[in-house]
């Protein structure tokens, strides 16, 4: 699925996770009112180990629930990136679509 300009995974249920120990930029997306089949993006995050970051333990795991009842992941992978090329994506597209789990307060 494209999200801005880059491609990412299809998107799985949230609860599930990502399998595995990529790096890339993850979005958090819940199903868009009155259009079955789209998504809203809640939230976007970067990770240098998606298995890792993407559990309950993660501190806008409540967040993407009241927004969602089931929210689902989607990933776009950044092989061999570093922190700052990830921080990079995620920002811009932060910027792009404003999502409401990234906002301050």
């Amino acid at each position: 699925m494209k999200i801005g300009n880059y491609t990412f995974t299809e998107p799985v249920p949230v609860a599930d996770g990502i399998d595995c120990e990529c790096e890339g930029v993850y979005a958090i997306l819940g199903p868009a009112a009155g259009k079955p089949g789209y998504f809203d993006v809640i939230y976007f995050g970067q990770t240098k180990n998606a298995g890792q970051r993407i559990t309950s333990s993660h501190e806008r795991w409540g967040c993407w629930h009241r927004r969602a009842a089931r929210p689902s992941v989607a990933f776009h992978h950044m092989r061999n990136s570093t922190q700052a090329q990830r921080e990079a994506r995620e920002s811009e597209l932060i910027a792009q679509y404003d999502p409401p789990c990234n906002r301050k307060g």
